[in-house]
């Protein structure tokens, strides 16, 4: 059986090995150093191969030369290093005793040029100059919106796209920043102690009682979706709704319904919570569950007795815009259900399906 080289594992030709017992220079053997640069266990009961191929052997004996390298250049730099350090504190100790009439009230101060205020350090200084004198330089080209500093844009960048790194572990919400992250924990533990003046609605910051106020209670909509027309009340919404309308569609592979890519990662998530048999989602009223927050606010229409939509035609109304839809059949010719075994149509799936057992025994 042919031997093979210990470290590289190839097949030793004759007369072209090295013996791990060999010393470098009669200084270590062979072994020695492998072990001192890889720091391995060599077993007492070796039973490993006992050589190795010259192009190790030279390898080896660069690396070895290498370290000694490393540590004499180490040692020889602290023995320096150690008297310089010896020379400075005599010179340090010679400063100390000239400067002791030097009075301490008279240490250096920084001075902000704009509004004379002063500061121990100088990043200090800086701050006051960045967030209270210097003018927003950085835009976002998506909502237009300003910032003092590069990093600031960068991170309010992640408002917009797909990447939030922060998870709810109670409800799995996702966020893009850990400050709306914080926000959103809150509500969790019922902090709503802002109360909109013109709904019942509670929040837990009054800057989302703002938000509110202006999307639900004001009629003044100064974002324009150049696509539609449609208006919004601020360029986030704006933002979301071109995202989701217009952009191009994916299909969902469970499905094959077609949404936006913010959309279906959501709508995927359901299907997976559908599953799981999970729903996040209760009512307060009745403790009914839903798997999305959309089938929960449909929901509770039903306890409000509120019903917003109303059919033209007859002023009947509904709480829910599909039921409202499914009524204006009545007063169309529209017949969207044909029967596969004959041709009759049908408004409602509901009849079709008592014809099929009526007359096709289905």
């Amino acid at each position: 059986m042919m031997e093979k080289c210990r470290i590289c594992t190839g097949t030793l030709m004759d007369n072209s090995h090295v013996n791990i017992s060999h010393r470098f220079n009669g200084e270590i053997s062979v072994l020695q150093a492998i072990v001192m640069l890889s720091s391995i266990e060599v077993l007492d009961c070796d039973t490993l191969p006992q050589s190795i191929c010259q192009e190790c052997y030279v390898t080896l004996q660069q690396l070895y030369n290498f370290r000694q390298l490393i540590i004499g250049t180490d040692k020889k730099f602290k023995v320096h290093l150690e008297n310089t350090l010896n020379v400075l504190e005599i010179d340090k100790l010679k400063d100390s005793q000239s400067n002791n009439s030097i009075n301490k009230e008279s240490i250096d101060k920084f001075e902000c040029t704009e509004c004379k205020k002063s500061f121990k350090k100088l990043d200090q200084l800086n701050v006051q100059k960045i967030y209270q004198h210097m003018e927003n330089q950085f835009q976002c080209d998506l909502c237009l919106k300003t910032l003092t500093r590069k990093c600031d844009l960068s991170y309010h960048i992640k408002i917009h796209t797909d990447e939030k790194s922060f998870k709810c572990e109670l409800c799995g919400k996702y966020f893009a920043s850990l400050s709306y992250f914080n926000l959103h924990k809150r509500t969790h533990i019922r902090l709503r102690k802002f109360k909109c003046s013109l709904c019942p609605c509670l929040f837990v910051s009054s800057n989302q009682m703002k938000i509110h106020s202006r999307e639900k209670h004001n009629e003044e909509r100064k974002f324009l979706c150049e696509l539609c027309s449609q208006v919004f009340s601020n360029s986030s919404a704006l933002f979301r709704h071109k995202k989701d309308v217009h952009l191009e569609k994916v299909q969902c592979p469970i499905c094959f319904k077609y949404y936006s890519s913010r959309m279906l990662k959501d709508h995927l998530k359901r299907h997976k919570d559908k599953a799981e048999g999970i729903k996040r989602f209760s009512c307060e009223v009745c403790g009914k569950k839903f798997t999305c927050s959309t089938s929960k606010k449909r929901h509770l229409v039903i306890h409000s007795g509120e019903k917003a939509f109303e059919c033209h035609v007859c002023t009947k109304a509904f709480n829910q815009r599909s039921t409202l839809q499914t009524h204006m059949r009545i007063h169309s010719q529209v017949m969207p259900f044909q029967c596969e075994h004959c041709d009759k149509t049908f408004r409602y799936k509901h009849h079709m399906k008592v014809h099929l057992q009526k007359y096709h025994g289905q």
